[in-house]
């Protein structure tokens, strides 16, 4: 491959935020859904202890179920241990009305919303915090993507989250916190999940964690296989086509997280590489294709309690995206590749004001702006 040419575009934008929580509160409904996976609640949580969950993910303040004023659910890993589920995709599909999945481009698996197709930067998807949408599109995908043994709680605002969370919270706001946000000492895990035909899932994660008043440190590595199907598929043209073994993801998550005192340093990096048969053109099923997904997010904040009640965070997040890299057929022709190198790194400066001016009283204002670069290889096809 010749040298690379190299052009640059970047931009920036800003948005302000102000928000008030006072007394008159909408209550949610109840967050947890579990009358799809029956006798799990009874088993685990009574009606007043699912009302009572806290959390921060639809005010930045947090609340109980029952006063905070968004729709939300909340699913612990008792949930999830209890409903059986081994993939993320599968707890949001049994677990949070209205979420069912679709075969979205090349074959890649996406998310619809209440009856809305929730792809391409309408959900907001983060991983203790840190968006991993990708950069260009706005896209996560959720095939294998995260194991079920690295979740530790699963939070979603189930609608706009936009005046908090910018744009990619259109349709809802998805937060999974894993088992290295509290994890204090050494955790290993792993599955294996069998078709007739093959295997359906794999994985295995390693976790360490050090927690102290004035200081918390972990690191968690977890890798996953998992595939669509053991069965023959049709293509466009009705031609029989194997799918066994050719329809894969292979994801790996790794997320550091170090803090002392009041500052924090979060690292992640999110990485999909998959195996595709595109069955959407003539001749283009006959072998499949190599396509991979990676994210990096770093992330800095200094949150500082100025007096009791008004807590400020300024904070500053870089974020890096290669999403859709596709190799046709492994070929080593730069011609035949795809909206490859194409890369988005964005620039992320951040500060919140979180004052409780009084038990029932609390304001909310922050100030955030992006400066954003997509980078791309002159010499490849463009998107």
């Amino acid at each position: 491959m010749s040298k690379a040419s190299w052009k640059s575009l970047g931009f920036g934008g800003g948005i302000l935020c102000v928000g008030l929580l006072g007394p008159v509160i909408v209550q949610a409904e109840e967050p947890l859904a579990m009358a799809q996976a029956p006798g799990a609640a009874e088993a685990t949580l009574s009606l007043e202890e699912i009302l009572n969950l806290k959390s921060s993910l639809a005010t930045k303040r947090t609340l109980s179920s029952r006063e905070t004023p968004s729709v939300i659910s909340i699913i612990t890993r008792e949930d999830i241990l209890d409903s059986g589920v081994k993939s993320l995709q599968d707890a949001l599909s049994l677990l949070v009305p209205g979420f069912n999945f679709g075969s979205d481009v090349e074959g890649q698996i996406n998310v619809g919303y209440r009856g809305f197709w929730a792809g391409d930067g309408k959900l907001l998807m983060m991983v203790d915090g840190l968006d991993v949408n990708d950069e260009l599109f706005g896209d996560t995908f959720f095939l294998g993507h995260i194991p079920v043994e690295i979740i530790e709680r699963i939070e979603m605002v189930r609608g706009p989250g936009s005046p908090l969370y910018g744009g990619y919270a259109g349709v809802a706001v998805l937060n999974v916190i894993t088992r290295a946000e509290a994890l204090d000492g050494v955790y290993a895990s792993g599955h294996y999940a069998q078709m007739a035909g093959g295997y359906l899932s794999r994985a295995g994660t390693l976790a360490v964690g050090k927690s102290a008043e004035d200081y918390q440190f972990s690191g968690l590595i977890s890798f996953n296989q998992a595939q669509y199907t053991d069965q023959p598929g049709t293509d466009i043209n009705g031609d029989a086509v194997t799918l066994k073994n050719q329809q894969v993801e292979t994801p790996t998550l790794v997320n550091v997280r170090a803090r002392y005192k009041e500052l924090e340093l979060k690292i992640l990096a999110d990485l999909i590489p998959t195996t595709q048969v595109v069955m959407d053109g003539p001749g283009v099923a006959a072998s499949p294709e190599n396509e991979s997904f990676t994210t990096y997010v770093a992330q800095l904040k200094w949150a500082h309690k100025f007096w009791d009640g008004l807590t400020v965070t300024p904070k500053i997040a870089y974020k890096i995206s290669i999403p859709w890299h596709i190799d046709y057929n492994n070929d080593s022709n730069p011609a035949n590749d795809w909206a490859v190198l194409k890369t988005a790194s964005r620039w992320t400066p951040n500060i919140e004001a979180n004052w409780d001016v009084g038990a029932n009283f609390n304001l909310l204002a922050g100030f955030e702006d992006s400066f954003m670069t997509i980078a791309r290889d002159t010499s490849e096809p463009l998107l």
